[in-house]
Order: structure tokens, then C-alpha cells, then sequence
């Protein structure tokens, strides 16, 4: 049997330069960057530099869920920016696709105390009754690239007939009193004394993926046609002893075509690149090694010098970012989007504009 067309019918986003979709794209499409000091100082005793929401935007939980045992503040916030992205991406369908399963992906923090993932996703249907199938859903601890690799596994529950539509998420924050530390430590955080350093952000992003024929049927708008997604892993990640020699993203995008290759060479590029140098030389040796995927001048885009490092949230947030800008016309068709995790985990898929 044939793949069935995968399409996006709707997105959520919430990030430091908007509160939804609309108003993120905008404003990374202006180049709008949103990042300041805060409270929390760091090894220099100055304040830390961040990409962080008004918190304001982010609504308030119940007591019943943010006063329980053992309920973090990091935690309570990752459910609050899902909520906010949730309630974005959901707002098109209104109510036309049923209880889609949620595939869900959370931060990877070497020094994070483990979220527990079946609460967040309990947490969330408490609290967004009807929105997504529980019994259904999944959730994973991956990093940047998780959110991709969560839209992998929605995508095969559409292609296996499990589901006609699937909900896919991330949030993620590195703004909190237990990250910060951590990244200061290894000079990651950005200041004038670590100049190959990264800006904390945090945000969430959702996508709502539909078999074309059933969004034609629910009566909503196919935005644009997914590609499939490619997993792949680097040896010489952050965490390694083993030699960095970039090839994990290479092999990653190599997978991705031999899965399901783009309409036509890939015009623009979506990454997660942050502003490290490191991040540099695997879209170096990807590039030369997969030449002729390109078109011969494509656009790189990396998000995060607008609105900071996003974490798990990064990949969604990308395959939103081209799919509004493909829609409205200043993306250009087909956009290659990947995400890299510190830990090692690559992910890849594509993004194209409808064909008639």
C-alpha cells in the first residue's frame, strides 16, 4: 500500500517574540529578538542573559495540580507553555478531528531531576478535557531533536490506520534556577566572558498532521505536505569521548531521502543552530555530502538568535515557522528542517507547499 499524503493543518506556538503562531512568525520574520537580563546571576555575579515569556502569558494551574507533592516549578512550567501552544494549534480545528493521540516530547538536561512524563500527560488532559486520546499517547526525553522525532511517531500512527489525525508537542525552558548553573559552568550560557555560548529560551510548539483526505473530509485547510521524518545519532555529541567529525546529521539527511525525497531540491533550511560553533561543522560536512538535494543558493534559517535556544520545543517550532511562511508565500517550497540534541539524537524531515 502507498504512503498516504501527509499534511499540517494547523499549528501552536508560544516562544519570547509571540504568544501564538501568528505573532511568532511575524515577528522572527521581522527579525525581532527578545532577550534580556533576569534575577538570577551567574558565576560572575552578573544576571543571566535569557530568551524568557512573560509569565503573565501563561495563564496560572489549578492549586490541585501545582500544590501536590513533588511538584516542581519546572515542571508546572513546561505544562504551562504546552497550554498556551495547545490551545493555539487546537483553535482552527474546532472540535472537526475528534481526540487525536498526542505525541509528546520533553527537555534532555544531563543535570535535570527526571520529569515524569505519564504526569504531564495526565496533567494535560485534566486540564484540556477532550483535546487528545490518553490512552493513546506517548511521550519521550530527547532533546531538540525529540519534537521531530515525535512528529516520526505520529506520522506512522496516521500510516498505519491507528488515527486519522495526530497532535504533536514539545515544550521546554531553560530558564530555571537548576539549568542555568549547569550551563554557566560550561561556558555555555551567553556573556561577554563565554563568546561561543547560546541564549536559555524556552517555548512550546504543536502540530496538528491529518492523511489529506481526512482533512478534506473535516473540512479543513491542508497548509502543507509533510515528508517523513529520519532518526540518526552522533557519535561525537557533547557528552562523548569519541572524535566530533559531524557525520551523524549527514547520514540523518541521507536517510531522509532515500525515505521519501523533497518535490524538488530543498530551497530553504531550518536548524537548530544557536549561535555555538560547534553546531557549525555537521551542517558543513551535510551540505557537501548531500549537494545535490540543494538548490543552488538555498536560505538558512536558525530561529533561536531571535528567541534563544528552545530545546525540545526547537523542532516544532521550526516545522511551524516554514509551514506559515510557505503558506503566506515568503518561505520558499521545499524547506529541509533538523534538529540537533546535545546527547546525540538527530532528526530530519521536510516541508512543502500543497500541490493542486
Amino acid at each position: 500500500m502507498a504512503n498516504k499524503e501527509i499534511v499540517i493543518v494547523s499549528t501552536g506556538m508560544v516562544t519570547s517574540v509571540g504568544f501564538d503562531s501568528a505573532q511568532t512568525a511575524a515577528n522572527v520574520r521581522a527579525k525581532v529578538a527578545r532577550y534580556g537580563d533576569i534575577s538570577f546571576l551567574n558565576g560572575f555575579g552578573k544576571p543571566y542573559i535569557v530568551a524568557a515569556i512573560a509569565r503573565d502569558a501563561l495563564g496560572e494551574l489549578p492549586e490541585a495540580i501545582a500544590h501536590r507533592d513533588y511538584f516542581t516549578r519546572r515542571q508546572g512550567l513546561l505544562l504551562r507553555l504546552a497550554g498556551v501552544a495547545l490551545k493555539d494549534c487546537l483553535a482552527v480545528a474546532g472540535g472537526k478531528v475528534g481526540r487525536p493521540p498526542l505525541f509528546y516530547a520533553m527537555p534532555e538536561h544531563d543535570n535535570m531531576r527526571a520529569i515524569e512524563g505519564v504526569s504531564i500527560l495526565d496533567d494535560l488532559a485534566t486540564l484540556y478535557p477532550g483535546a487528545f486520546d490518553r490512552t493513546m499517547s506517548q511521550v519521550s526525553w530527547k532533546g531538540r531533536a525529540g519534537g521531530l522525532q515525535a512528529l516520526g511517531e505520529a506520522i506512522r500512527a496516521i500510516q498505519s490506520g491507528k488515527a486519522s489525525f495526530s497532535l504533536v508537542g514539545a515544550s521546554d525552558t531553560y530558564v530555571d534556577p537548576t539549568i542555568l548553573p549547569t550551563l554557566d559552568r560550561k561556558k555555555r550560557c551567553k556573556f561577554e566572558a563565554h563568546p561561543d555560548s547560546f541564549v536559555p529560551g524556552e517555548g512550546a510548539g504543536f502540530i496538528l498532521i491529518a492523511e489529506r483526505e481526512a482533512a478534506r473530509k473535516a473540512g479543513l485547510e491542508a497548509i502543507t505536505t509533510l515528508g517523513p521524518v529520519a532518526e540518526g545519532n552522533e557519535p561525537g555529541h557533547w557528552g562523548s569521548k569519541e572524535p566530533y567529525l559531524g557525520e551523524g546529521l549527514a547520514t540523518t539527511v541521507q536517510a531522509l531521502l532515500e525515505a521519501g525525497a523533497p518535490p524538488s531540491p530543498f530551497k530553504e533550511v531550518y536548524s537548530t543552530m544557536n549561535g555555538e560553533s560547534y553546531w557549525a561543522k555537521e551542517w558543513g560536512v551535510t551540505r557537501i555530502r548531500n549537494a545535490g538535494a540543494f538548490a543552488e543558493k538555498e536560505n538558512m534559517n536558525h530561529p533561536a538568535e531571535f528567541y534563544g535556544d528552545t530545546g525540545a520545543a526547537s523542532g516544532l517550532l521550526l516545522v511551524a515557522l516554514a509551514t506559515i511562511g510557505q503558506k503566506k508565500g515568503y518561505v520558499e517550497s521545499p524547506a529541509l528542517v533538523y534538529a540537533s540534541s546535545d546527547f546525540g539524537g538527530r532528526a530530519v524531515t521536510w516541508v512543502a507547499s500543497i500541490k493542486s
